[in-house]
């Protein structure tokens, strides 16, 4: 199988009304160094624990425990394998669990509006820089709709502060949202094979 040498852990947190997941990494079982990949995208979508009934524990919280893989992090692992990247670190614009798009984007606009769920957020910039390589290349893919915006305004701002303005960043930009990274999983699997070859000839070109 594809991930036989590779594993998927990743580190969840609560609070009382949401879920959230902070951190994803796909990693070579035997690699030992540091990340040499981060990639960014919208949230976690209705990412979980693997083996774990959430309704009955708490006790996989703020640690890294297993996950299954989805086909989103299948085809970041197709590009991993293709370009030869042995650790891959997962963050988002927004750490918060929801599978539906829509419901993520009325979050947005509501109670989710100060920003405290990302990352990039002023009181978490800390979870980033301790967490982020600052060797590693950045793979922007948190998709195009122009209401992630504000978030994508504030990841590009803590990106820059952090990592500084030349750091090595690859994707596919949306043609009229320049602020838009087209996401590794579109509704077609001849579209999903074109995002990772076009990805993976980027990198390969821009070494």
């Amino acid at each position: 199988m594809l991930d036989t040498n590779f594993e998927y852990k990743a580190l969840f947190y609560n609070d009382d009304k949401y879920k959230y997941r902070r951190y994803l990494e796909i990693k070579h079982k035997e690699y030992r160094g540091e990340s040499d990949l981060t990639v960014v995208m919208m949230n976690p979508g209705s990412s979980k624990p693997k083996d774990i009934d959430e309704t009955n524990t708490s006790e996989f919280l703020n640690k890294f425990v297993e996950v299954h893989p989805d086909p989103t992090q299948y085809q970041i692992r197709k590009i991993m394998d293709a370009c030869k990247y042995n650790y891959a670190k997962v963050i988002n614009l927004s750490d918060i669990r929801d599978g539906s798009s829509t419901s993520f984007y009325k979050k947005l606009h509501s109670d989710l509006s100060l920003q405290n769920h990302s990352i990039f957020s002023d009181s978490n910039e800390i979870y980033l820089k301790d967490y982020i390589s600052p060797k590693s290349t950045f793979l922007f893919c948190w998709g195009v709709n122009k209401k992630l915006n504000s978030l994508t305004n504030l990841a590009l701002f803590r990106i820059k502060k952090l990592f500084g303005e030349n750091k090595k960043i690859y994707g596919l930009k949306h043609s009229k949202n320049q602020l838009g990274y087209y996401h590794p999983l579109p509704r077609t699997s001849e579209l999903q094979k074109k995002w990772i070859e076009d990805i993976i000839t980027q990198i390969k070109n821009n070494r």
